[in-house]
């Protein structure tokens, strides 16, 4: 690993390279082996992880939790007292789309009155 292998475009002829992607370090980072060495892939990742909170904050709406906000990796419902169930919203968020079957994906919930900081 870490020599880039080319790929010839089908239909322009043009070359570019392709590198492997690595779990590198001690923080397990993404990283693409470039040619002068390991480029982190952050904004991939990141793009993927807002896919996955966009996919949980439509599975939350259709099953009844109005979302009113949602902080980086978290999505805040507003629900009548006595509505709906914490490991259920758990769960219901944490289905993954088709494209994403197999992402290692858990939720932490909790019921209050207030948005806190958690």
């Amino acid at each position: 690993m870490g020599d880039a292998s080319s790929a010839r475009s089908r239909s322009t002829d043009f070359v570019e390279p392709v590198y492997d992607i690595l779990n590198a370090g001690p923080r397990h980072r993404f990283t693409v082996q470039g040619a002068n060495g390991p480029i982190i892939v952050s904004n991939c990742v990141q793009a993927i992880a807002r896919d996955l909170l966009a996919h949980g904050i439509k599975q939350s709406e259709r099953a009844g939790y109005p979302v009113i906000g949602h902080v980086h990796d978290e999505i805040i419902t507003e629900v009548p007292r006595g509505f709906g169930d914490v490991n259920d919203f758990e769960r219901l968020i944490c289905e993954l789309p088709e494209w994403a079957a197999g992402v290692p994906l858990t939720a932490s919930g909790w019921r209050g009155k207030r948005y806190r900081k958690d």
